[in-house]
């Protein structure tokens, strides 16, 4: 989660010295000819790219939220010099201020493909490794500001971002099959599709494919490895940060999220086709801007019930990739067999270091007045209250979490909310499948964490985080 709060920025670090439009850099796909462009790392290597590449239709209209299409075929040269929209998602200094000001559009299923390779000069096809950007599910961006391609343009293997619908525009549900949700979810799965069947025009072994991801977008490698529909489109996965079973990646209430947003809106209906049919005809500005008053509501929520717009469990239909909660899917074993690489930093929870005051102020009154908000899995409000206390104890040696122990409060969280569920989640799959785990706790200047903004590095905070 808040993978724009926890990455190295590698395209500042390592910048483009060269940028070259090669008019023989021309690759036919399934869908049509895009053309790229030769570019040079700062240490003179020479890598290509194809940026921009849509591998679905448009999710505006009547297919908001709706399964996506596959991309129609393009006449001509696409241009593929230039990326394409992020999806619409808070913008990241917004985050901070709990302003949460959207950017991007609707038309935002893009991705973008890097190889050290001149795709028609290739002897040996190379390795690709897809990554699922983190953000909550609700932010982020496959942009080069993030996720440039420098350093792995070093190496023999392609590089491919790609973007998927987020927040409430990519995980909206009532639960019903008005809307199902995982909309995210499923054009990460067509986006993966895509590029099993194209990359081999670029030069990229379609047998051999690792998908990976951080934070959220790890989550998402997780669940993908639970999806039949996933089952054979790569052959190794890579999960930092992040597991299916974190707090923040389960939302059960997401019918009554759904009609919340709609009363919002104006939409007063007990009818899931109803509201969808009212919510469909909505332009994007007008819905961005109930969703920005949303998010602030949904604050006080989000300690006791998680992000509001996250995966969920469907009913059985022809699109449905999840019916069973993924926690009985991995302890029975019910997951698609691959080698694992997964680990975790030594401060996952560091993002809120940079939280205002108030928010921390606020965590730490919840904490003191409902312990019981501690524990999962127990029904009984005065054994959560009893066993959150004992918590409370563990990590304080006394009763009252407060500011001057705000440092045990987060390691408490850090247990809770990704140390835990990520080695529980890992444990299952170690059953079946070869799991290799890592720990990082390197200190060191350029996390997110410690930047007043993406240009401004102020101080070094959140030693370990990503």
């Amino acid at each position: 989660m808040h993978n724009y709060l926890s990455v190295v920025l590698v395209s500042v670090l390592f910048s483009i010295s060269a940028i070259d439009l090669d008019e023989n850099l021309q690759v036919e796909t399934k869908n049509g000819i895009v053309q790229g462009l030769r570019e040079q790392t700062q240490s003179g290597h020479m890598f290509y790219s194809f940026s921009g590449i849509p591998f679905a239709q448009p999710p505006i209209g009547d297919l908001r939220w709706r399964s996506p299409k596959p991309s129609t075929n393009w006449e001509g040269v696409l241009d593929a010099t230039h990326e394409g929209s992020c999806c619409v998602a808070p913008q990241e200094d917004s985050v901070k201020y709990i302003q949460f000001i959207f950017k991007g559009s609707e038309d935002c299923l893009y991705l973008n493909i890097f190889t050290p390779e001149h795709p028609k000069l290739v002897t040996s096809l190379l390795p690709v490794y897809i990554f699922i950007h983190g953000g909550g599910y609700f932010a982020g961006c496959s942009s080069r500001l993030l996720y440039g391609p420098e350093n792995f343009m070093e190496h023999d293997v392609i590089l491919v971002t790609i973007n998927y619908r987020l927040g409430v525009f990519g995980f909206l549900s009532t639960e019903d099959l008005e809307c199902s949700g995982n909309w995210g979810i499923k054009d990460q799965i067509l986006a993966i599709k895509w590029i099993k069947d194209n990359i081999r025009s670029f030069g990229g072994d379609d047998g051999r494919i690792t998908v990976g991801g951080q934070s959220s977008g790890a989550a998402s490698v997780n669940l993908l490895l639970l999806v039949p529909q996933a089952r054979g489109l790569f052959q190794n996965a890579i999960m930092q940060s992040g597991s299916i079973l974190c707090p923040w990646s389960n939302q059960t209430d997401s019918r009554e999220i759904a009609f919340t947003l709609g009363i919002l809106m104006g939409i007063e209906t007990n009818s899931s086709k109803e509201l969808m049919r009212q919510l469909r005809l909505v332009d994007q500005k007008r819905l961005t801007k109930s969703i920005e008053q949303f998010l602030i509501l949904q604050l006080a929520r989000m300690p006791v019930k998680g992000l509001p717009f996250t995966p969920v469990v469907e009913q059985p239909h022809e699109d449905a990739i999840l019916t069973n909660y993924t926690y009985d899917l991995l302890r029975a074993g019910n997951y698609f067999h691959v080698p694992v690489l997964a680990g975790i930093t030594n401060f996952e929870i560091g993002y809120i270091e940079i939280l205002p005051n108030l928010i921390k102020q606020f965590l730490i009154t919840l904490l003191n007045i409902s312990p019981g908000i501690m524990v999962r899995n127990i029904n009984s409000l005065a054994d959560k209250y009893a066993i959150g206390k004992r918590i409370q104890h563990f990590f304080t040696g006394s009763n009252h979490f407060s500011e001057d122990n705000f440092t045990v409060v987060m390691q408490y969280l850090n247990d809770d909310e990704y140390y835990w569920p990520i080695q529980k989640g890992l444990t299952y799959i170690s059953r079946k499948n070869p799991v290799y785990f890592y720990l990082f706790s390197y200190e060191g200047n350029m996390g997110l964490t410690g930047l007043e903004s993406i240009t401004n590095i102020t101080e070094k905070v959140a030693k370990g985080t990503c």
